[in-house]
């Protein structure tokens, strides 16, 4: 999301943008999307959401050789623990092109697997601290994450660059008989939707708030989702939550998200939730956990920052939005820092440094 939105503005400032990236599950294929070119090499997933390269394939020589005629200026990547950054690194040399590395890390990655997470951080301190080193510049997408670089593999030439917001006009009004409560995102352990489901069943057997019509919204799939679904048959709350599945970005933007009295990010792991950041443009009251890069979001905005794995913290802050009258906001943002014309800006000072 991030790649295409950045791409998709790009083209407004009259840059042209290749997109070349790797996906587990389809053929390899090349086409012109929205005047981005689009170009997908074959691979296989290692683990879930780690793809490997299928190299051995002809089709994978032959969509790369299409990159290389593409003949770029400048060479992004994208996330030190990914693959396609080593391998779009070492072509960057190849074709003698700046090599611009764009890290999203705060952490080294977490896994409720001990194998996974020991292999991880062994490729990290091999691999990843390769990339940050090789590299012409890093970007930063937080301080979090910059501090996070610096430990990682002291480099030198790094900068912070927040993502940029698309803005969206929506004209949808919040119901007012009916209070909603939403999640979006990826339905894995470490999102810990499971104590926003607990908080919400501690809420809706509250006699305080009968009256009220209380519904949670969850929007997005992954491995937990039918332990999730269970979860709420458990707590005979299942009338209440709705599993709406993934969602396109622009209906969660223009619909979803300004439909939502609460929302919540109740993850354990995050790097700069943009979640967050278009809840609070959508002026929803949000709540997140204090992790890694949320709490930077305050410099510009304000919102409810509880500790992670707290469900009596999450259920008071719902209460206390609850309480509020409905046309009340206890969040707010600027949406300054937001946009992609700033970053932009930052960028192109980034080139002109560098070339």
């Amino acid at each position: 999301m991030y790649a295409k939105e950045w791409a998709e503005n790009y083209i407004k400032e009259d840059w042209k943008v290749c997109i070349v990236t790797f996906s587990g599950w389809q053929e390899a294929w090349s086409r012109i999307e929205e005047d981005v070119e689009v170009i997908v090499l074959p691979a296989f997933d290692v683990v879930h959401s780690f793809p490997f390269p299928m190299f051995w394939y002809p089709s994978f020589w032959r969509w790369l050789r299409l990159a290389r005629n593409w003949n770029a200026d400048i060479v992004h990547t994208h996330t030190r623990f990914f693959l396609s950054s080593l391998l779009w690194g070492v072509f960057a040399k190849c074709i003698h092109k700046p090599w611009i590395h764009i890290e999203h890390g705060s952490w080294l990655v977490v896994s409720s697997r001990k194998l996974i997470s020991t292999l991880s951080r062994w490729y990290d301190y091999i691999f990843g601290r390769l990339v940050l080193y090789s590299c012409d510049s890093v970007v930063a997408i937080s301080k979090a994450c910059k501090e996070f670089t610096l430990e990682l593999a002291h480099v030198k030439k790094i900068s912070v660059i927040y993502r940029g917001i698309t803005p969206v006009v929506s004209h949808v009004e919040r119901n007012k008989q009916s209070i909603l409560i939403g999640f979006v995102g990826r339905l894995v352990d470490l999102k810990w939707v499971d104590i926003l489901i607990q908080a919400f069943a501690s809420i809706q057997n509250n006699p305080l708030f009968s009256p009220l019509s209380l519904k949670l919204q969850i929007i997005g799939d992954g491995p937990e989702r039918k332990k999730l679904e269970k979860l709420t048959q458990t707590l005979k709350i299942q009338e209440h939550v709705e599993f709406l599945g993934l969602q396109s970005s622009e209906k969660i933007r223009e619909y979803f998200l300004p439909s939502f009295h609460i929302f919540v990010n109740p993850s354990f792991q995050e790097w700069l939730p943009t979640t967050v950041m278009e809840a609070l443009c959508a002026w929803c009251n949000v709540i997140a956990t204090d992790v890694w890069g949320t709490r930077e979001l305050l410099d510009f905005s304000y919102f409810s920052l509880i500790p992670s794995w707290d469900i009596s913290a999450l259920q008071n802050a719902m209460i206390e939005i609850l309480r509020l009258d409905q046309g009340e906001m206890k969040s707010w943002a600027t949406y300054e820092l937001f946009s992609w014309k700033h970053s932009f800006q930052q960028f192109i000072t980034l080139y002109n440094s560098i070339i």
